[in-house]
């Protein structure tokens, strides 16, 4: 294994103790970090009206802001569910099925 100077990103790691494996087949024998892969959120019907509910209870400058901050939002989430919300999409809490209808049994 060669040399590294003390300020690459591999001695870094080593010293802090973030490096936790090594890549199989690699040349070098170099140690990488396993990230697990992130999902998606989804959100509820219900969490929905409850943001629309209070974005528009915010008044004074900076608050809607920092209800997007604090919820980790865009505004553009809030113009999309506004959309659903006038589609009629958010009033039930089961909302629309997905896939195929099921087939009525045989009498």
């Amino acid at each position: 294994m060669r040399h590294r100077p003390p300020d690459s990103l591999v001695s870094r790691a080593r010293e802090k103790g973030t490096v936790t494996g090594v890549l199989p087949g690699s040349a070098l024998g170099e140690e990488v970090e396993v990230v697990a892969k992130a999902t998606r959120r989804r959100f509820t019907a219900a969490y929905k009206r409850r943001m629309l509910q209070e974005a528009d209870r915010c008044t004074k400058v900076g608050d809607l802001g920092a209800l997007l901050r604090r919820e980790g939002l865009y505004s553009s989430n809030l113009t999309a569910r506004r959309a659903a919300q006038a589609r009629g999409e958010l009033a039930g809490d089961a909302g629309k099925r997905r896939g195929p209808k099921p087939k009525p049994p045989h009498p």
